[in-house]
């Protein structure tokens, strides 16, 4: 009988330790809190170290854009526009004042021709190349982080005749980027927490880029929208 006695007592012990976190859901509130406390303040101090940024323009700005310009023939324009995937590196020890950052980068030109001689328009284009920027970001959640850099690309194309060649094409670039998590820290710590990205931005660029051969020259100016992920 005493055994039992003691393995009722038991049993209504097991009950009864779920029965109390129902009945003080405190406990697990306050678990919770210290779980999301402690999440914030690690996103808080992250200093992401890569950056991942994704970019389109509709076309270029201005009337020159893309010329191809053979000798003894009047200029080709056409209108470019642009996609382009941008990888940087931001060393840590780099972000007290600001954050520099470099890296490459990779771009397609959907070519418009509009005028010209057509054996001469050009059938694709792209690029290759690296970025140097750098980001005014003074503050951990700052909303508006204006930003400068340069670039520097090999720029391909091909001719409707086939030729395929290619030279390097340089420029600045200046913009500003929208800081998401302002306006949700708790959704962005979460982000954090899960994926581990530390910063998400909408950016707004302006870019310049030019260069020519022999047969082509590029000088336009173009504006970017983008997404860019700081892990």
């Amino acid at each position: 009988m005493r055994f039992l006695s003691d393995f009722y007592v038991g049993l209504v012990i097991i009950m009864a330790i779920p029965l109390g976190l129902i009945a003080h859901p405190s406990m697990l509130q306050a678990a919770e809190q210290t779980l999301v406390s402690k999440t914030e303040q690690e996103y808080l101090s992250a200093k992401p170290q890569w950056g991942v940024e994704l970019s389109g323009s509709a076309g270029g700005m201005g009337r020159r854009t893309v010329i191809a310009a053979p000798p003894g023939r009047v200029d080709t324009i056409g209108a470019i526009s642009a996609i382009s995937a941008q990888l940087d590196f931001q060393p840590a020890f780099l972000q007290r004042f600001g954050v520099v950052s470099i890296g490459p980068s990779l771009n397609f030109f959907p070519v418009n021709n509009v005028s010209g001689h057509p054996k001469l328009t050009l059938v694709w284009a792209w690029s290759t190349g690296a970025q140097a920027r750098y980001q005014l970001r003074l503050l951990q959640e700052q909303l508006l982080v204006p930003m400068i850099g340069y670039s520097a690309e090999f720029f391909n194309y091909q001719l409707r005749t086939g030729q395929q060649q290619g030279f390097l094409a340089r420029g600045p670039m200046a913009g500003v980027w929208l800081y998401l998590g302002f306006f949700d820290r708790a959704t962005a710590a979460s982000a954090f927490r899960n994926v581990g990205i530390s910063k998400t931005y909408i950016t707004f660029e302006g870019r310049r880029l030019s260069g020519w051969d022999n047969n082509v020259s590029v000088g336009f100016n173009s504006v970017h929208l983008g997404l860019r992920f700081e892990y």
